[in-house]
């Protein structure tokens, strides 16, 4: 089941085998990697510490999965994971598991050749290993050989012909193709199968959103609710419909959904979960204009984090200055957020190959918007062409949160707009809405891009271009808040393009 990706079914086993046998040190690590699946990280970690406290009764070879799970999930380390990892399979060569989880840490890591070599290693001791070939597959649609990848996905679904998740992983990999059409049917038929294998409901909403459908992405919001059978699996359903809600500019109910999921973890003392709540909150206060509440959630999540004895990966640490200049360019103080940036360099050499891609581009980020504030428009373009956007890290809802924040990464266009070069900028809000099938960029398409894609049109003089960005921006935002400038303006100058009402 846990290699099915059945999570609910794994717990209810492992759950089962640790009550026959409380110091059963490998079944608290699976246990430890489901309840992570399932997103109970409190459960997660609780039960990772308990393999690791009875890690003494296993045998040598289990000790170093259980520290290498540890390494990962309580220390925050994974550069100890991986020579753990590497220990494991240097003593045991011909251990097919070892060879998985080295060639899984090699894939976070972005290490393609490595993690495809691990992970041949694998299927080459059990070509049955339907577990191995689909994270092999997964390798090469990353590195971008999606033929390969399909080829494996097709081996991996003849492998496992009554489960659901061979057909989920095909859909992920057309989206990374642009593919939304194929995607969407595969996901749909993951769901045929198996009408609770719910994970494949996100995945529905985010090719809905990617398409700009948001009717059709807050019909796969409700579904994913309905069809989660797990109490945490609800919650983390309720966590990305409020998610939708911040994108889709109903930032009161967003506010109100995170306020209400943070209390209910916090008297249930699900430490995570109150930090996960905390976290998107700051980035919500700081865009409705809340530095002072802002800087509060997130101090709310640090203490959160450090008082339940986890450590800050070097790219939290990133993360948590880049906010600061966030919330300076906020206050009106870029000179501040410029420092920030500059507080974020020597990091960026300490942050995790897995994360080092995000890590820059939040560096670079804050750095072009401190310079297009402080209206050195230069400075805001040269930095802004640095700016490399990020490929789809993986569709699951651990990451696809972190992929999107912030919301709007428009700095380049803002700043040919600002130094007047209205042709340059309409040309990256193109790119900023388009899904471009020759790369792997799937970041959701901010609605407010269309606005400001309008406004730059319509100074152009292209009235009906400006008319059409004006009319989608609309309709996009049609039940955000009213509190939203960009609204009135919008309706303004649509009307005044269009005076017969057309």
């Amino acid at each position: 089941d846990f290699e099915k990706y059945y999570q609910e079914a794994a717990q209810k086993s492992l759950e089962q085998a640790v009550a026959l046998d409380p110091e059963f040190a490998m079944a608290y690590l699976l246990l430890s990697q489901t309840a992570v699946n399932l997103f109970d990280f409190d459960l997660g970690r609780e039960a990772m510490e308990k393999a690791f406290h009875y890690a003494a009764k296993a045998s040598e070879k289990e000790r170093l999965y259980i520290a290498a799970g540890h390494a990962e999930t309580i220390e925050r380390d994974t550069e100890r994971q991986l020579r753990l990892l590497q220990e494991l399979v240097r003593k045991y060569p011909d251990e097919k598991y070892a060879l998985f989880a080295l060639g899984r840490r090699f894939q976070e890591r972005r290490a393609y050749p490595e993690a495809i070599a691990a992970l041949e290693r694998a299927v080459a001791l059990d070509p049955g290993f339907g577990f191995a070939v689909n994270q092999l597959a997964y390798a090469h649609a990353m590195s971008g050989n999606f033929d390969e990848a399909l080829r494996l996905f097709e081996r991996y679904a003849a492998l496992s012909p009554a489960d659901a998740n061979p057909l989920d992983s095909i859909g992920e990999t057309y989206i990374r193709m642009g593919r939304l059409d194929l995607a969407e049917a595969k996901y749909r038929e993951a769901l045929e199968l198996k009408p609770d294998f719910y994970s494949s409901c996100p995945a529905l909403m985010y090719i809905d959103c990617l398409r700009e459908d948001y009717a059709g992405a807050d019909h796969w919001v409700e579904e994913f609710g309905r069809r989660a059978p797990a109490p945490s699996a609800r919650a983390a359903a309720a966590w990305i419909k409020a998610f939708a809600d911040y994108f889709l500019g109903r930032w009161d109910a967003a506010l109100d959904g995170y306020e209400g999921i943070r209390a209910q973890a916090r008297a249930a003392g699900q430490v995570q979960a109150v930090a996960n709540a905390d976290w998107i909150m700051a980035f919500l206060y700081r865009d409705r204009g809340e530095p002072d509440a802002a800087n509060e959630a997130m101090r709310r999540y640090v203490d959160q984090i450090e008082n339940s004895g986890s450590s800050f990966s070097a790219f939290e640490k990133t993360g948590r200055v880049f906010f600061q200049g966030w919330v300076d360019l906020v206050n009106g103080k870029p000179a501040d957020a410029a420092r920030r940036a500059i507080e974020m360099e020597p990091l960026l050499s300490r942050v995790d190959p897995a994360d080092a891609a995000q890590a820059t581009f939040l560096y670079r980020l804050l750095r072009a918007e401190a310079a297009l504030a402080g209206n050195d428009v230069e400075r805001a373009v040269s930095f802004g062409r640095e700016i490399v956007p990020l490929d789809l890290p993986r569709m699951a809802l651990d990451t696809v949160p972190v992929y999107n924040q912030p919301w709007l990464k428009d700095v380049l266009a803002r700043a040919y707009w600002k130094k007047g070069d209205l042709d340059a900028a309409a040309a990256e809000y193109r790119k900023l809405t388009t899904i471009d099938p020759s790369n792997q960029v799937r970041l959701m398409i901010s609605p407010l891009y269309h606005y400001r894609l309008g406004r730059v049109l319509e100074e152009k003089g292209d009235k009906a271009g400006a008319a059409v960005e004006y009319r989608k921006f609309l309709e996009y935002w049609k039940d955000a808040d009213k509190t939203h400038p960009e609204l009135a303006d919008a309706r303004t100058r649509l009307a005044a393009l269009e005076p017969s009402g057309a």
